[in-house]
């Protein structure tokens, strides 16, 4: 039997921003961090003989939090990557609303309709997570692993291993960034023993995704957008500031204008 550790990765940049990350290799946020050293107080007395994670950054940089107290090697598996989304990679959320509304909300909705060219469908991004933790689990026989990994990913894999559909979002809600799921292999069979566990964030736990606002990418115009353009610089620097002292904004509309210049 092989006891497992499955956690999604903590919060990166395609969460905070709401955008669709897929295979995209974002950063871990300042929160992330936070997360990340949280998790790592978990693990802190759970003995564990190896650790695994996707290759993307997120994932793996979240491995470190078991390994800051089991000093073992961080093996990267792609097969272990989030669900992959063709085109929508690195998309807003809010232009795909606007641009596909349809598409989206099946995507959010009836994930067993969803179909995108060039992208993986859910039960494809399930059964290849699931094929991936079997053959890790049967090389590390009678021991302990952490695998880090994504959320869309697991949650279709946890799917296949409860046998609860993905529509069910009550029974099968989605999976918090730093999420800890525990299970066990034994026999060529996955028996899940809690999923969606959070309790080691605390009142660190974040707002349901879908609390956030969604953001849309809009082009800029310097002349007619000068006052706005403007206005998001002074307030960027009266948050680093506190206050306006030595601001001056005509650099900013003009750096706008300005061709891009790249140094060779």
């Amino acid at each position: 039997m092989t006891e497992i550790y499955l956690i999604r990765h903590a919060q990166a940049e395609g969460n905070q921003y709401r955008m669709m990350q897929g295979h995209w290799d974002g950063d871990i946020t300042i929160t992330g961090e936070k997360q990340i050293a949280l998790l790592a107080e978990r693990f802190r007395e759970i003995s564990i003989d190896a650790i695994y994670a996707s290759d993307l950054y997120r994932a793996r940089h979240t491995a470190e939090a078991v390994q800051k107290y089991h000093p073992l090697p961080v093996q990267c598996d792609r097969r272990l990557r989030e669900i992959h989304l063709g085109r929508w990679e690195s998309k807003f959320f809010g232009d795909l609303k606007y641009n596909e509304p349809e598409l989206i909300e099946q995507f959010m909705k009836d994930p067993y309709q969803w179909k995108l060219d060039g992208a993986e469908t859910h039960m494809e991004a399930g059964e290849r997570l699931y094929k991936a933790i079997a053959e890790i689990c049967e090389n590390n026989e009678g021991k302990t692993i952490a695998i880090a990994s994504h959320g869309a990913a697991i949650r279709d894999f946890m799917s296949l291993v409860t046998e609860i559909p993905l529509t069910d979002t009550k029974n099968l809600p989605p999976f918090g960034n730093t999420a800890v799921s525990h299970l066990y292999y034994a026999d060529s069979k996955f028996k899940a023993d809690y999923i969606n566990d959070m309790q080691h964030l605390g009142d660190f736990q974040m707002k349901p995704w879908s609390a956030s606002p969604d953001m849309r990418s809009v082009a800029f115009e310097p002349e007619k957008d000068r006052k706005y353009y403007i206005h998001c610089y002074s307030e960027t620097w009266k948050s680093a500031h506190g206050n306006l002292r030595y601001f001056t904004p005509e650099p900013y509309p003009i750096t706008a204008r300005a061709p891009a210049t790249f140094l060779k």
